[in-house]
């Protein structure tokens, strides 16, 4: 699916982003991106490991979201366990 939407250029250069776009592609602040003339086209393109994350499963993604809110929790508790002992 193609998505195609308007950013302004600032005086200094600048393109702002939206941040729906930055949220789906996990673009943060400091990450560099690379930029791609291709018939007369300007495109990003983003850094591999962004890539990576991006191209993973949903079923992938879910897993490892599953996993880190166990480890937070265990964390959390064992956190709980040493300050109350």
């Amino acid at each position: 699916m193609t998505v195609e939407l308007k950013v302004k250029v600032s005086k200094k250069g600048q393109v702002v982003i939206p941040a729906e776009i930055r949220e789906k592609y996990g673009i943060e602040p400091n990450t560099t991106l690379s930029l791609k003339e291709d018939n007369g086209e300007l495109k990003i393109i983003l850094p591999k490991k962004l890539k990576n994350i991006i191209g993973m499963g949903k079923e992938i993604k879910e897993d490892l979201t599953r996993e880190v809110k166990i480890m937070r929790k265990e964390w959390d508790e064992a956190l709980k366990n040493e300050s109350g002992s």
